[in-house]
């Protein structure tokens, strides 16, 4: 039981779920129905695998930083770490290539795009935003290549996507102001609270105008995107006015669950 306390503590469980649910909302976008057949069905669980590997390797790249958080294993077993990472993706790749040659493509460079932000792209202001973003909105489009083609639902929720997972991002930042000091420069170092507000702001503007040009707008689309809509501004509103050492994580919680409930917003007039 220790043990599978361990490898779901370096997978950030239960946050491995958070790209599996985009992958899943992609597919059933693209074919109007819930994944059934055994390609979309072994793929939601290869993608699983590839997020758990990816949120370990970030881990492991990530140690010094997360033993200041109170997450040590990672510091003192990296190796462990490494090998959860390297077993998962392994896994992960060869459950894709039970489906078909286009799944693994993207399957692997869903991968190598994990691993240069965990390795390289995390290190460097702004692009570590973007990219994360980037990763979190291509679920969407990997899910609908998987399940049939690529159509406008699709589009406009990876860019609802895209923006929430940028204005997370930096929520994050501010919120790791001081455990990231002395290992990597964020924007808030770069930034006063002023203009990371006006940035959070953007974003989440971006997320919510992506509503009033969704091409079917049905009551329980406008009733679910209104609730999420209000998480966000009230994400927006809950900033500090400036930074300090100690910033609750609520802004964060009410993106996370504006986003969630803004993607069953563009679920309902697909299902």
């Amino acid at each position: 039981m220790q043990l599978i306390w361990q490898y779901l503590r370096l997978i950030r469980f239960p946050m491995t779920f958070a790209p599996v649910g985009a992958f899943v909302v992609g597919i059933i976008q693209s074919q109007k129905r819930w994944p059934s057949s055994p390609d979309e069905l072994i793929s939601i669980v290869a993608i699983f695998f590839l997020s758990a590997g990816t949120l370990a390797y970030n881990g492991y790249e990530d140690r010094d930083i997360d033993a200041r958080k109170g997450e040590p294993f990672a510091k003192l077993h990296p190796k462990v770490a490494l090998f959860v990472a390297i077993i998962s993706f392994s896994i992960g790749t060869a459950l894709s290539r039970m489906a078909s040659v286009k799944i693994v493509l993207l399957f692997l460079f869903f991968v190598l795009a994990a691993v240069l932000y965990s390795r390289v792209c995390v290190k460097i202001p702004v692009l570590k935003n973007v990219l994360a973003a980037l990763l979190s909105a291509f679920l969407i489009l990997f899910g609908a290549t998987v399940g049939s083609s690529v159509n406008i639902f699709n589009l406009l929720t990876t860019l609802v996507i895209f923006f929430a997972i940028m204005a997370m991002e930096i929520v994050k930042d501010v919120e790791d102001i001081e455990v990231d000091r002395g290992f990597r420069i964020t924007l808030p170092h770069l930034m006063p609270m002023s203009h990371i507000r006006i940035t959070v702001a953007f974003c989440i503007t971006g997320a919510i105008s992506i509503g009033f040009i969704f091409p079917s707008r049905t009551v329980p689309f406008i009733i679910l995107y209104a609730i999420a809509s209000a998480a966000f501004m009230m994400a927006v509103l809950r900033l500090p006015n400036r930074l300090t050492p100690e910033i609750d994580h609520v802004p964060r919680k009410l993106i996370y669950v504006g986003l969630w409930i803004g993607l069953m917003a563009f679920l309902a007039p697909v299902l």
